[in-house]
């Protein structure tokens, strides 16, 4: 684009809402898209597995995201009458939606199917027959699968957190230009010049079901969902073969009884279902430029660490430095860490480091002796002391001889710099640096009192076509602004005038935040949505709700028209 290689990087999308299914309007699609390319900062979107709402496409054209669109399916391949039903799909999508510049790939298989040469030979064919402006894929989950579409779109399962992050293209699509003989002349040149070329590749699925992972987790395996996605990402980035790579997913979704965690949900986005961001959603968004991006992965509460050991905090940032300020004292600055992630082009920033100079500073320990301190302390924090290797009990030997120290002040400095015990008020501060320039700061500590925070996504909704929503999220903070992912709060929701509530009166406040949506009733005027809980005063938000005839769009060549 512009003379330079863009790589695709991006998300699965179901078109899934609490309590409602598939069924929301306008401003609901629009929101969507609006999160994908503003929030989480990707520029590809797959709509997984079936053509979504027009508004979701006039969307995703008007702000630029890139859309890989499917026919409707799931691993199963029925018989003659269900296969030539299933290539009709193929028409209706493409007639359909060959005017939305938004789509660049139409997916012509049905998704993780096993091969069927015919019948993929046909939608293929018919695909390119209808629109020779697009390229083909089909979305497969195993190596070799036999290649009729333009591009060799698979769902790349193998990571697992401590092997490689994903399969090297070569060998997944080793067998599919085998069979070749069996294909068209056109065919064959076109898989001759592949095989001389290069095979185009989209990973098309990554993560999800290998990690679900819930909001309200604890801290280190929402961390480690993050990683997972930006382990595949960095892996794609350094791959030149690669064209991109599509995560599972954006958000949670509702599955049926046996796919879930028990509640019916699939806890493999990004987001929840309500669209509320894990880490890993910071994790995306840290990877565009557009906006600056700053979130510390960690409450900063050593008992949200196994054995206390806060010995490494995950940064997720777009920065190009980070600053870490205990109770006001400058501890380190901080690089991204393009070792672990050299393909990336915002990598993590790593902190290992929770003491700086401070023994220097506070303690009068020289400089050497103070990075040999810190050493230890950091091994006692990881090991414990009992399980202490040896290597570091001859450090700490030496430098408690040189120095004097006794055991008993040893403790002590294990105990103020590592545990922060006796500290009243402790407050971590993260400010990220971009140009040269302090540009985010973030906080994490001591912080009691707090409150409920109410931001409702807009404050007017009109019906047209059909009756309007508006999300209304719910955040439970602490004093300096951040979720109380601990959260036991309930919300009772009531609404008075031109709306109605969707979903149950009464939410729980899991992970620190909730959200709901409110819906228009056919009237104009005021819609006053009251939140009320045990514990904070009550809150309103008022909503101006107006009517509008129906928009006027013509629907002669909607299915069967020309494209323009």
């Amino acid at each position: 684009m512009n003379g330079e290689k863009l790589k695709l990087r991006g998300l699965n999308h179901h078109q899934s809402f609490p309590y409602v299914g598939y069924a929301m309007p306008k401003s609901a699609q629009y929101k969507d898209v609006d999160i994908l390319r503003h929030e989480l900062g990707v520029n590809m979107v797959r709509l997984s597995h079936y053509p979504h709402s027009r508004h979701f496409l006039d969307r995703c054209d008007e702000v630029g995201l890139l859309v890989f669109e499917e026919i409707p399916g799931w691993q199963h391949i029925g018989g003659d009458e269900w296969r030539q039903t299933a290539i009709g799909h193929v028409g209706e999508m493409i007639r359909r939606d060959w005017n939305h510049p938004a789509i660049v790939l139409w997916g012509v298989r049905i998704n993780e199917s096993q091969d069927h040469d015919a019948f993929y030979q046909e939608t293929n064919r018919l695909a390119h027959e209808l629109d020779d402006t697009r390229q083909t894929g089909g979305v497969r989950n195993f190596s070799g699968s036999h290649l009729f579409e333009d591009v060799y779109t698979f769902n790349d399962f193998v990571h697992h957190g401590s092997n490689p992050a994903i399969q090297a293209p070569r060998q997944v699509s080793a067998q599919s230009s085998r069979f070749s003989a069996r294909q068209g002349l056109v065919q064959q040149k076109r898989l001759k010049a592949m095989r001389k070329d290069g095979i185009r590749y989209l990973i098309t699925e990554h993560n999800g079901h290998m990690f679900p992972t819930k909001k309200f987790d604890p801290e280190a395996k929402r961390v480690e969902q993050a990683l997972r996605h930006l382990r595949v990402l960095d892996a794609m980035y350094g791959n030149p073969h690669i064209s991109g790579a599509l995560g599972w997913c954006m958000n949670d979704y509702n599955t049926h009884r046996d796919f879930g965690s028990g509640d019916g949900i699939c806890h493999h986005g990004v987001m929840d279902m309500f669209r509320l961001p894990k880490d890993a959603a910071v994790a995306y968004a840290s990877q565009q430029e557009e906006f600056p991006v700053l979130e510390a992965a960690s409450s900063m509460a050593i008992g949200e660490r196994d054995a206390f050991d806060l010995s490494e905090v995950y940064v997720f940032t777009n920065c190009e430095e980070v600053r870490l300020f205990k109770n006001d004292q400058l501890i380190g600055a901080f690089a991204p860490d393009h070792r672990t992630f050299p393909g990336l082009p915002h990598p993590p920033v790593v902190i290992r480091d929770f003491i700086g100079g401070l023994l220097q500073q506070q303690e009068g320990f020289t400089h050497g002796d103070a990075e040999t301190i810190k050493e230890v302390l950091r091994a006692v924090a990881r090991y414990g002391d009992k399980s202490l290797p040896l290597s570091y009990k001859l450090k700490m030997g030496w430098v408690m001889l040189k120095t004097r120290m006794n055991f008993e002040r040893a403790v002590d400095l294990h105990s103020k710099y590592v545990a922060n015990a006796g500290i009243k008020a402790l407050r971590w501060k993260f400010v990220g640096i971009r140009h040269g320039a302090p540009v985010l700061t973030v906080e994490r500590g001591s912080a009691p009192g707090g409150d409920l925070q109410v931001l409702p996504d807009a404050n007017q909704l009109a019906e047209s076509e059909t009756y309007d929503v508006c999300r209304i999220v719910i955040r439970h903070v602490d004093a300096l602004g951040n979720p109380c992912l601990w959260s036991r709060e309930t919300a009772q929701l009531a609404v008075e005038g031109a709306g109605a509530i969707i979903g149950p009166l009464s939410i729980p406040i899991t992970g620190g935040s909730t959200a709901f949506w409110v819906k228009t009733i056919g009237v104009a005027g005021r819609m006053n949505v009251t939140i009320r809980s045990d514990h904070f005063t009550e809150k309103t938000v008022s909503l101006q709700v107006s009517l509008r005839d129906a928009e006027k769009w013509d629907r002669q060549g909607s299915g069967t028209g020309e494209p323009a």
